[in-house]
């Protein structure tokens, strides 16, 4: 089973949490996308795909991404662009827990990272 995160350091100890890999990430908010969330997110032409185009970021399983904290707008754009295509409440779900977290990251001066891999909670 795969577990979807997105971390967004809430402050430079947060970002040191995440960079060392701490298993102790109190400075570090924490946002899950459930399998049904992601699919959507990462469907051909969708939010990660343009993620990806955008940012040189590859949203994949396995990999941890991150959107600096420069081209933050650029992703609440294109967040904002993607919601404008909903047809299901699923994909509303999907693109507000993105939004929420990148204007968090922005509010934190900080960066989103996406970290997706196989198994349990990533402290353990």
């Amino acid at each position: 089973m795969f577990v979807y995160y997105i971390n967004v350091p809430l402050n430079e100890e947060g970002v040191r949490e995440l960079d060392n890999l701490d298993k102790n990430i109190s400075n570090v908010a924490t946002f899950e996308l459930n399998e049904q969330e992601y699919n959507y997110l990462r469907k051909p032409l969708g939010l990660f795909s343009k993620f990806d185009k955008n940012f040189g970021t590859i949203i994949d399983v396995c990999e941890e991404e991150r959107i600096i904290y420069d081209d933050l707008d650029k992703a609440i754009g294109l967040v904002q662009k993607e919601r404008k295509k909903l047809k299901e409440p699923e994909e509303k779900k999907a693109l507000d827990i993105v939004e929420d977290s990148l204007k968090l990251a922005q509010k934190s001066k900080t960066f989103w990272e996406i970290d997706i891999f196989l198994g349990g909670y990533q402290n353990e």
